[in-house]
């Protein structure tokens, strides 16, 4: 797991989050069901789920690679 800083809109302030390794998930990209690594990390002080940056550009890359490899 990696740290990163990220808004925990739930408790309002920025949080040193732990990303989780990812993990295969089930996504519907442009109508189209496919599988895909996804990461995912949570607020230590309430759980919610946090998006740093990091996450962001790995889920969307990994999202739209396994569109295109799907195609």
């Amino acid at each position: 797991m990696s740290t990163n800083i990220a808004y925990c809109e739930a408790c309002d302030v920025l949080v040193s989050c732990h990303i989780q390794e990812p993990r295969e998930e089930t996504l519907i990209v442009r109508g189209k069901e496919v599988a895909a690594l996804q990461k995912h990390a949570y607020c230590p002080h309430c759980g919610a789920e946090v998006t740093p940056n990091e996450i962001i550009d790995y889920n969307v890359t990994h999202a739209h690679d396994a569109y295109r490899e799907s195609i």
